[in-house]
This record gives structure tokens, sequence and C-alpha cells, in this order.
């Protein structure tokens, strides 16, 4: 029997894109507001129970991720005792992507992963949110070769959504890096909207998206 959250029964169509995304896609979500972004994390986490798949989360701190979830409805405790939700913390992460470099490392990822879960796994949902740009270690590039490494962490199927606020994109950022984060992923969300990514890119999303955050 599965353990359930509090969410609501019918959800808008940018969150019934989000909750389906399918093995190896790999999600990018802009947000302005956590609790709001939350509501995706809601859907994702529901349906990954729905197919017996764990949702391992990365990027706030224990006591604020805690926090986080119960703002929105979220069992943390019970999902975590069912073995269907998981935090994960930034430097164990970091960690197993620097790992990642190596060859024949694959199989130890795995197994870090792994700790904790059920055995039958085999499909793991992932959210990583990234620190605000005066947090971050490294350079931008840093970070785009951390995307790239995350999206190979496990060699069984990932479904990953990274999450970035808007003002690390928008404010700090060269103007390249909006479109660089859109390529290195296959779908894309904002408040209320959700597409594949190759759909913004046609549309010229440097001068797209900061018309996005004004409306």
């Amino acid at each position: 029997m599965l353990c359930k959250a509090a969410f609501v029964e019918r959800l808008p169509f940018a969150l019934t894109y989000a909750a389906n995304l399918e093995p190896r896609d790999r999600a990018v979500l802009f947000y302005d507001n956590l609790v709001v972004a939350a509501e995706y994390f809601c859907a994702f986490i529901e349906e990954g129970i729905r197919r017996r798949e764990v949702t391992c989360f990365t990027g706030l701190e224990p006591t604020r991720y805690r926090r986080l979830f119960e703002q929105v409805g979220i069992k943390v405790a019970e999902l975590e005792n069912c073995g269907y939700l998981r935090n994960l913390s930034t430097g164990d992460f970091y960690n197993e992507m620097k790992q990642s470099k190596g060859n024949g490392s694959g199989r130890n990822r795995d197994d870090a992963l792994r700790t904790g879960l059920h055995d039958n796994v085999t499909r793991i949902r992932f959210v990583h949110i990234q620190k605000p740009r005066g947090q971050q270690n490294g350079s931008l590039q840093d970070l785009m070769e951390n995307e790239r490494r995350a999206h190979k962490l496990s060699s069984f199927p990932t479904t990953s959504i990274c999450c970035y606020d808007v003002e690390l994109v928008l404010d700090d950022a060269p103007s390249e890096f909006f479109r660089e984060l859109l390529r290195a992923h296959d779908h894309c969300f904002f408040q209320g909207i959700a597409m594949p990514t190759s759909r913004l890119l046609a549309l010229k999303p440097n001068a797209v998206y900061p018309k996005l955050r004004s409306a």
C-alpha cells in the first residue's frame, strides 16, 4: 500500500506535464518562489509513488527541506519511512558527480543512490535545487559541467528536474546561460507553464524569458 500526501484531485496542465515525465527525461524548472515551485514537486512525487519510483531530493538543508514540503502537504516522514522519498546532502551529491569522472564507477554510484531504498527499485526521480548565485562555488561553466554529470549519475533510468531561481539566470549570468540550460534539458517549466525546450528555443528565449518574468 502506497503512502499518500495531500494532493489536489485534478492537476493543472503544467503539473500533469511534470508528473508524467518519462525515465531519462531531463527537465529544468525556473522559479521565483520555492513554495510555488513545490507544487511541481508534489505532482512529481505523487506520480512516482503511483509508479513505485523513488524521488531523491537535494539542494536544501534538512530543516528547510522538511518545512517546505510540509507547507504544501507532503508527509515527509511517512514517505521517507515508506522508501518513496529521500533527501541527499548537496555535498554527497557533488562527491558522487566527481567520482563519475572516472571509468568503472557506475556500479558504486548506483549502490550509493540505492542506500535505504527498496531492493526492487529500478527507477529514480530526482529533484535538485541549485544554490543562489552568491552561494555557488566555481564558475557558470562549472555549473553546466555539473548539470551534464548529474544526468549521468546513475546507470539505470533516472527522471530529473533541475531547479533554478530566476535571479541566478537573469541577473548575474551571461545571456547565453539561459539558452545553454534549455539545450541541456528536454523540458522546461515556469509558473503555470510547461513545454518541450525545443519549442522555446525556436522562439528565441533570450528575448522571450524576461517578458515571462515581468508578466
